[in-house]
């Protein structure tokens, strides 16, 4: 058995997750914004509810109301999660993954067992359900049925090659295993003296022959339902159909105190003594999970607002840690000290996901949503949200939409969406792939259409304009240099490249990977944005190259990027460059599909590289990443959800303001870097200690500077009160400060 251990303190962690969820984190470390919306499965545990979503656990509890959440971060394999389960017996949540993994979390210590997802089974490894009977776990799953051992930890057996596709779900009926399969019932009978490995020794019912989507036994009675046909009951060796919801679409049945509890595609019930009612519930949206506790009390794993807590129709409610609403984070931005998360989207073949989901921000550590089902305002409809903007005279955000044109969102969160038929625009079709402020106005990119450029000004006139090459027509992505010029990134379905174009000066020039005519790695252009110094950095299907300067793009000159090279190698030349975000300290941070990097100002240096297996990340494919230039913070879209880590550059002004230490004190548990941020643009800091010796002393990164609580000779600072200097290079504007080390 492959097995690994990751120990948790769960009372410690919670006490952190309660902290970040407020606060800063220290520097180099992570946290996770996950979705909790969409509950896949529901356990019961002692006085505790266990929710599941794709990504993440979180746990209720029944007494004091409190709610934690288990992540990635805190040990868990990282996977997809498919299935949950709770043993009383032997106090441990079993979690199963998509990929065949399984944790198993038993007093405070998660234990994962990787044998199913490691083994070479011709069939895919997904957990489907797990069903739990005196200390052994019972995984359903598409490669068959593995049984393990809670108390050991450890499995037991694995039966493979029964015949159907797939094991759905598993349930026990006296001494004999009942298997819910893709083609109809399989039974064997657990007497150590038989064989189940053996598929001779399983027996196959004719009849129901169908696909059996859900099996329980519910007060010693076992139960089957058809996905798309009837329920059923087990009497005497035969399967009885019963009279009710016959032709439904079934999607789970569970155990309940009184009968048994139906979950179809639109509705919950109860079936007791063969009769049938409807347990009505105005949060419910789409059930995945339903299970009931000792006191009657419903609970219902929703797609959509999370664990509901069903006493009676008149007293629910949804249980949802903070958190965006979906995990489909396509792009993020960091406006107005919040970051905002779009979960629309364009396919790569330049296809709307049609995602009608709204946007989420994050501000003082707490999520809100902003969606029909959200906590936020009802915002019009507005499918595939994937760009965003500020407008500094109307203090409103603009969301690209690529079905409905722009969504505007006011101050007090009112909305409105202009569009091709809003009087007075200039928009000839409603996709819009792209926006960005600039020039008193709202540069707009109308995808598929002639004139693919649109000025929305301040003053309410529009402009549109006629570029000079056909391949404009189809823009994915818009930036305004420092000097003016606009770099649009153009679809690499339609050829590709970078169009750089200024209204006042009449400059208009295609570049792709042509040599004198561009000369990028690759015409697929996936990223473009500015540095600090005018460099435009270009992330291609081929690597990175920028160009010294918007300035020395000229309509008929030759111009070649420069590819950074690394050891002599063309920066990650073997990459598809999904995404460059600049920091406060000229870094560039470079996602990819394979994780992400960061590199120093010239792109020469590897400073991170960040991976699922060495970092809370919860995918490689990095799809957006935009930094809180306040603190570090730098927030990671995958395809899996969103993380951020605290970097150590935070944006810099002339002079010292709101200088903070964090953390401080220093305990002896602290082995991260201490932030001090607040700092004057590259201002020089000395430690001392209280004697005046000094301990250490560095350059701040923009406005933030780090200490690894370290002397120059590498050892820890002995515990006392240290002091802290800090004054810009001329010596005209200075800080002091103190900090306590606390071994």
């Amino acid at each position: 058995m492959r097995l690994t251990k990751v120990y948790l303190i769960f009372f410690i962690l919670s006490s952190f997750s309660q902290l970040t969820a407020q606060d800063n984190i220290p520097v180099g470390t992570w946290r996770t914004h996950l979705s909790y919306n969409n509950v896949i499965a529901v356990a019961l545990g002692e006085n505790q509810i266990y929710g599941a979503t794709s990504n993440a656990i979180f746990v209720y509890n029944k007494v004091d109301f409190s709610i934690r959440t288990i992540t990635k971060l805190d040990g868990l394999s990282g996977g997809e999660i498919s299935a949950i389960a709770y043993s009383e017996q032997e106090n441990a949540l079993i979690i199963g993954y998509k990929d065949g993994n399984l944790d198993i979390i038993k007093e405070n210590i998660i234990s994962s067992i990787t044998t199913i997802k490691t083994d070479n089974f011709t069939t895919e490894k997904r957990i489907n359900n797990i069903y739990i009977k005196e200390g052994l776990a019972y995984l359903a799953g598409d490669f068959g049925i593995s049984i393990i051992d809670l108390q050991k930890v450890t499995i037991t057996e694995t039966i493979v090659n029964l015949g159907p596709d797939k094991i759905n779900e598993v349930a026990i009926l006296g001494d004999s295993l009942f298997a819910a399969t893709s083609d109809g019932i399989l039974a064997a009978s657990l007497d150590p003296s038989i064989n189940i490995l053996d598929f001779n020794n399983w027996k196959s019912f004719s009849e129901p022959s169908g696909e059996i989507i859900s099996i329980t036994n519910s007060n010693n009675q076992l139960y089957i339902a058809e996905s798309q046909g009837s329920l059923y009951e087990y009497v005497l060796g035969i399967w009885e159909e019963q009279a009710v919801l016959q032709g439904d679409s079934f999607v789970k049945i569970s155990p309940s105190l009184q009968g048994l509890l139906i979950i179809t595609e639109d509705r919950i019930w109860r079936f007791t003594d063969d009769t049938l009612t409807s347990i009505d519930d105005n949060l419910v949206t789409k059930v995945s999970s339903i299970l009931e506790d000792e006191e009657n009390i419903i609970w219902i794993a929703d797609q959509t607002n999370g664990l509901i807590k069903h006493i009676t129709p008149n007293a629910t409610e949804s249980i949802i840690p903070s958190g965006p609403f979906s995990d489909n984070s396509f792009h993020t931005a960091y406006i107005q000290n919040k970051i905002y998360v779009l979960s629309g989207g364009i396919s790569d073949n330049d296809t709307p996901f049609d995602r009608n989901v709204g946007f989420y921000q994050f501000d003082n550590g707490l999520w809100e949503n902003f969606n029909e089902a959200g906590v936020g305002t009802i915002i019009p409809q507005a499918k595939d949200l994937n760009d965003i903007t500020f407008n500094p005279k109307t203090n409103q955000l603009a969301i690209a939409s690529f079905q409905d044109g722009i969504l505007l969102v006011n101050d007090d969160n009112t909305t409105e969406v202009v569009g091709q038929l809003t009087p007075g625009s200039s928009l000839l079709s409603d996709e819009i792939p792209g926006v960005v402020y600039a020039n008193d106005g709202i540069w707009i990119l109308n995808y598929g259409q002639d004139k693919s450029v649109h000025h929305w000004g301040d003053d309410g006139l529009w402009q549109s304009f006629t570029l000079n090459n056909t391949a404009t027509k189809y823009p994915l992505d818009i930036i305004v240099a420092e000097n003016n010029d606009k770099w649009m990134r153009l679809s690499p379905s339609f050829g590709g490249g970078l169009f750089v174009f200024n209204e006042e000066t009449g400059k208009q020039r295609l570049l792709n990977n042509v040599a004198n005519n561009g000369g990028l790695p690759a015409s697929d252009v996936y990223a473009v944005a500015e540095d600090l110094d005018g460099l435009i950095w270009v992330g291609t299907s081929r690597g990175v190259a920028y160009f010294s300067s918007s300035r020395n793009i000229d309509t008929n000159n030759a111009v070649d990027a420069i590819t950074p090279r690394v050891d002599l190698v063309p920066l990650l030349r073997d990459e598809k460059i999904t995404v460059i975000t600049v920091d406060a300290g000229n870094r560039k941070w470079i996602g990819t599909e394979n994780g992400v990097w960061l590199f120093d100002e010239t792109g020469e240096r590897e400073i991170n590289h960040f991976n699922i297996n060495n970092s809370p990340l919860l995918s490689n494919a990095i799809l957006s990443i935009s930094i809180d230039s306040n603190n570090g913070e730098v927030f990671f879209a995958t395809d899996q959800g969103l993380v951020s880590y605290r970097g150590t550059a935070t944006a810099s002004v002339e002079t010292h303001q709101s200088v903070k230490i964090f953390p401080n004190p220093i305990t002896r548990d602290f082995n991260g870097l201490v932030a001090i941020s607040g700092l004057a643009n590259n201002a020089i800091v000395k430690i001392t200690d209280i004697a005046g010796k000094l301990i250490r002393q560095m350059t701040a990164n923009g406005g933030t500077a780090t200490w690894n609580v370290a002397d120059y000779n590498g050892n820890r600072a002995a515990t006392g009160v240290y002091l802290v200097f800090s004054a810009t290079e001329d010596g005209e504007d200075t800080f002091e400060g103190k900090l306590a080390v606390v071994n």
